[in-house]
């Protein structure tokens, strides 16, 4: 018959011992993974359809995110006739509800945004949000240029820039795991 026998390491046994180690380690990921993401876009059309996506992707061994945005350039393109077309800020058009947002999400896909610029003849679907694989991306569909602003100008392009930030919330229950470790491991340090 073998007997096992647990030595005792300053108040908790050795299997204690373990057992916060490997509760620390296996949390450790998912609480301090390599987040939040910041993504900085710039979308441009003419016309057509566009659509930006971002360099890298979110870690999707999380089960929720918190984020928010910064609509930070709108520009149209301004054809003036004879004075020719220049792009021009119109971001003091947006009502600052409009620029700014933020909130939860938890399953991808997700949409973080959807609004509709509309002026006139003018009118876009700006989208943005991170798809199934946890690419960004950000979005100017449904594009129809032409007159805007009583007509004053002739609308031919749409620039819009602006920053996302996301941040992976751990789960509970990796929480919990991390919490339980440090606990064990704080009763191992004050029972020497």
């Amino acid at each position: 018959m073998i007997v096992m026998r647990t030595q005792r390491i300053g108040g908790i046994g050795a299997v204690g011992f373990v057992i916060a180690v490997a509760s620390m380690l296996l949390a450790a990921p998912a609480a301090w993974a390599d987040n939040p993401v910041n993504w900085s876009f710039l979308v441009e059309t003419t016309g057509q359809d566009v659509t930006w996506t971002s360099p890298t992707n979110l870690d999707l061994g999380f089960p929720s995110h918190d984020y928010n945005y910064e609509i930070t350039q709108l520009e149209l393109r301004v054809d003036r006739g004879i004075l020719g077309e220049d792009w021009e800020s119109f971001l003091s058009f947006l009502d600052s509800g409009d620029r700014v947002g933020g909130g939860s999400f938890g399953p991808l896909p997700a949409i973080l945004a959807n609004e509709v610029l509309s002026e006139g003849e003018l009118s876009a679907n700006v989208t943005i949000g991170v798809d199934d694989t946890g690419q960004g991306f950000a979005k100017i569909t449904n594009v129809q240029l032409g007159e805007a602003f009583g007509g004053l100008f002739d609308i031919t392009g749409i620039r819009i820039g602006g920053d996302v930030n996301i941040t992976a919330l751990p789960e509970p229950a990796s929480l919990s795991l991390l919490a339980m470790g440090g606990l064990l491991l704080a009763r191992r340090r004050r029972s020497r």
